[in-house]
């Protein structure tokens, strides 16, 4: 009896055979797939960047803010009292030291209360908010630009793994925005999903005593700017040789960032806190100057918003846990604010009016040259007639129209005549709002505009005018009979140029229409020179524009027609369907 002896199985091998290759092939093969998925999501972080560096720059130069989430009256109140804005402090940093106002500050527990007055001073330079003057006003504004610019770049870079915002409206979130750019590295710059944005400009000094922190000899560019934008390492510039910043010596920040250039001897002015630890004496060193911080710009200025994030890394490629995604984007800004007076008129200047309208230098219109063609020698051209002029008469003079935009009133100066007049007086006059107890005029101006030219608009008076004294030219006095009296008030002839009075209103409604009507203004007059008898200014009054817009009444024995009543079960209204619009519009036809 024979044993027979199992066969071998080849196909055995071949099994074996195949999961070796695949075993060998499978980490090449994963490594592919990964690096193709890993590198998709980078290529959208770097676009997604990209698209939100371009959102930020151009709502950057507009000069918003989101008034309807950072109300600045309640975030960054301005009271100008001193107990609000607290004492100065100076606070340790690394690399840096910084010095900050803080209200009720107890050095024991690091305890503290941040308010409205205390973070402006400690953003411009110890300066106390006033609320009587309007470029503090807008200086807290340019505070909540930068956050608001914040959150504009978070919705431009939508669809990205990023951290919670670091915004939500209240005075610590501002606070803290601040610390963040003196720590280096910066809090969370770490982290997965690390979003960040800052925001450099080239303002001028807030001070016209500043010196420039950067070297002004071979740094001349910076001479005069309050911010210097550093891109690179190379581009940090030489700093002054004979400035000591203190023991901590000069902060040293990873670029880019935004460094505070101005100088100034001003904070040695500045009250010190005897006997509290960590208060500056008055004499020490200007520690901000030198650290990183942040500026939005004012109208005019080159702006530079910088965007860095972190993307995170989710394949097992073990390379790093995120990869750091930057972009920048520079611009500059629009002319979102009221311009100042540019130029003053040459010649004879007009006569302020005290009281009753004075007499000003007598008007003389200048003649149209006559054009002479060159004769030939066999034919002599008659003389071209010159035109003469018609008259100058008040009747001419009128408010044409009357409009609101924003916190500002436009009202439109018509003078039909062929001569060149000008502004004498205003008197302007506006009711007290009972939720605006603090709405101020802040200026006035007039523009000209042609076709040619566009629009030219020249301050001719700032100050801040309450409901209850409202503004009289004629009681000017100082540096504001100054302003009025320097600024060109021409108002030119029809055909020539359109005139526009304006009124700008701050710490009031936005839109001012919201509130106010031009029958508010009722009482306003505009008195223009008159040449042919100065003693005798013509008059536009709002108020003749307002009985002007009123319905004549209907002449004796007129008899209205019976009023026509709708039916609206009537055949005779239908709704027709037209086509399907694209974005799901249906267009109907009303007949």
């Amino acid at each position: 009896m024979y044993k027979v002896l199992p066969q071998y199985d080849k196909s055995l091998k071949r099994r074996g055979q195949t999961l070796a290759e695949f075993a060998l092939t499978l980490p090449l093969l994963l490594l592919l797939i990964f690096g193709v998925v890993e590198f998709g999501r980078i290529f959208q972080a770097w676009v997604t960047i990209e698209n939100s560096a371009r959102e930020a720059i151009r709502y950057t130069t507009t000069g918003q803010y989101d008034k309807e989430r950072y109300k600045v009256n309640e975030i960054l109140p301005c009271t100008g009292n001193l107990a609000e804005r607290g004492q100065r402090y100076r606070i340790n940093f690394t690399p840096s030291r910084v010095e900050v106002w803080l209200k009720d500050f107890d050095p024991a527990t690091q305890t503290y209360t941040i308010t409205g007055d205390s973070i402006f001073s400690t953003w411009y330079e110890g300066v106390q908010c006033d609320p009587g003057k309007p470029e503090h006003l807008e200086w807290r504004e340019d505070i909540l630009r930068l956050v608001s610019i914040y959150d504009v770049a978070r919705r431009g870079a939508a669809g990205l793994s990023l951290e919670r915002s670091q915004q939500n409206g209240t005075t610590q979130a501002i606070y803290n925005m601040m610390n963040a750019l003196w720590a280096e590295p910066m809090p969370r710059s770490n982290q997965r999903g690390y979003f960040n944005v800052l925001v450099c400009s080239s303002r001028t000094f807030i001070n016209p005593e500043s010196e420039s922190f950067v070297d002004p000899v071979t740094n001349g560019a910076f001479a005069s700017s309050r911010f210097v934008t550093i891109f690179e390492e190379a581009n940090i510039p030489a700093l002054r040789s004979n400035y000591s910043y203190g023991d901590t010596g000069f902060p040293v920040y990873s670029p880019p960032y935004c460094m505070l250039n101005e100088f100034s001897e001003e904070h040695q002015d500045r009250e010190a806190s005897p006997g509290v630890p960590n208060s500056p004496s008055s004499d020490g060193p200007n520690y901000n100057v030198g650290n990183r911080w942040m500026d939005a710009g004012g109208p005019g200025d080159p702006v530079t918003v910088f965007i860095t994030f972190n993307h995170p890394l989710i394949t097992p490629l073990g390379l790093a846990e995120y990869l750091t995604i930057s972009s920048y984007r520079s611009g500059v800004n629009e002319a979102f604010r009221a311009s100042k007076a540019l130029t003053a008129p040459t010649g004879s200047l007009p006569t302020q009016l005290v009281g009753a309208p004075t007499q000003p230098p007598t008007y003389t219109p200048t003649p149209i040259p006559t054009a002479v063609p060159t004769a030939t020698n066999t034919f002599t051209p008659t003389p071209i007639p010159t035109d003469t002029p018609e008259p100058f008469t008040c009747d001419k003079i009128k408010i044409g129209a009357i409009s609101f935009f924003g916190d500002r009133m436009y009202i439109q100066i018509v003078n039909d005549n062929p001569q060149t007049t000008y502004l004498q007086q205003v008197k302007l006059n506006w009711p007290e709002l009972v939720g605006y107890p603090a709405m101020f005029l802040f200026s006035t101006s007039l523009a000209r505009t042609t076709v040619d030219g566009g629009e030219a608009s020249e301050v001719n008076w700032q100050g801040q005018k309450y409901s209850l004294e409202g503004l009289d030219t004629a009681s000017l006095v100082g540096l504001e009979l100054d302003t009025w009296t320097n600024a060109d008030k021409s108002i030119p002839g029809f055909g020539i140029a359109t005139s526009t009075f304006q009124a700008q209103f701050l710490v009031g409604p936005n839109p001012l229409s919201q509130e106010l009507s031009a029958a508010d203004f009722g009482g306003s007059e505009f008195w223009i020179y008159n040449p042919l008898d100065p003693s005798l200014p013509c008059l536009a009054t709002i108020q003749q524009f307002l009985d002007e817009q009123t319905t004549t009444p209907p002449p004796p024995g007129f008899t209205a027609s019976a009023t026509y009543t709708p039916d609206c079960a009537s055949i005779n209204v239908r709704v027709d369907f037209v086509d399907f619009w694209t974005l799901g519009v249906i267009q109907l036809r009303i007949t």
